[in-house]
């Protein structure tokens, strides 16, 4: 059976909220799968995140001054983590709903 979240529905439907975002806010959008453990903070996700960010930097035209980091629950904790260890990489970045050490926290 697959678990359906009660208010994103499945990942289909996240993955298509998020692309009309992007596309309506002329934003690329990078997103990693999370793996087989769904989460996005471990080292192997932190380095593909990386080398994927550095290809898309290399291949489009972007204000690197105007990139931004943003994360939804364990999105937002990764985001968390990942600005902070590249705070000099991005302008900014926003955490939505993070859950850092147990505690749901919105920042």
């Amino acid at each position: 059976m697959q678990k359906v979240h009660r208010v994103w529905g499945n990942s289909r439907t996240r993955r298509d909220v998020l692309t009309d975002f992007a596309e309506v806010n002329n934003l690329i959008l990078a997103a990693p799968d999370g793996g087989t453990d769904g989460r996005i903070n471990d080292p192997n996700d932190k380095e593909s995140m990386t080398a994927l960010l550095d290809s898309v930097e290399n291949g489009y035209s972007i204000n690197t001054n105007q990139e931004f980091i943003l994360g939804f629950s364990w999105g937002a904790r990764a985001a968390y983590s990942y600005g902070l260890e590249n705070y000099n990489r991005f302008a900014g970045f926003l955490t939505i709903g993070a859950f850092l050490n147990g505690a749901f926290i919105v920042l």
